[in-house]
C-alpha cells in the first residue's frame, strides 16, 4: 500500500495513510473495492491516489479476465487433443482385438482360410 501510496503522493510519507487506509478498510481488498469518494474521504487520500487504486484495480480485473480466456482456450485445445487421442487409442485397440481373435479363428483345429 505504501508503494502505491508513494506514486500518487512524492517525496511524502505515506506509512502513517497506508495504516489509515487499511484500518478503514480492512484490506488491500477492501480498499481496492471502496468507492473512489469513500476513498477521497480519508484525510491525506486526494483524486490522484483514489483514481490510481481504481485505476490499478481495474487494470487487474481486465488482465485477469483476459488470462482466464487464454486459459480457457489452451484447456479447450488440451482437451481436444486428449480427446482425439483417446479416439485413436480406442480405435487401435478394437484393431488390436480383432487380429487376435482372426489369430485365434486361424488357429482353431479344422479351420482353413
Amino acid at each position: 500500500m505504501e508503494l502505491l501510496l508513494s506514486y500518487a503522493l512524492p517525496r511524502r510519507d505515506v506509512k502513517p495513510l497506508a495504516k489509515d487506509l487499511l484500518r478503514e478498510f480492512g484490506s488491500l481488498k477492501g480498499i481496492m473495492d471502496a468507492e473512489r469518494e469513500t476513498l477521497e474521504k480519508i484525510r491525506g487520500i486526494g483524486a490522484h491516489a483514489a483514481i490510481l487504486f481504481k485505476l490499478i484495480k481495474d487494470t487487474a480485473v481486465l488482465y485477469l479476465k483476459e488470462k482466464a480466456a487464454d486459459n480457457l482456450h489452451e484447456r479447450t485445445s488440451l482437451l481436444r487433443d486428449l480427446h482425439g487421442r483417446s479416439y485413436r487409442l480406442e480405435i487401435l485397440r478394437h484393431i488390436s482385438r480383432c487380429a487376435k481373435q482372426d489369430d485365434g479363428y486361424r488357429d482353431h483345429p479344422g479351420r482353413h482360410r
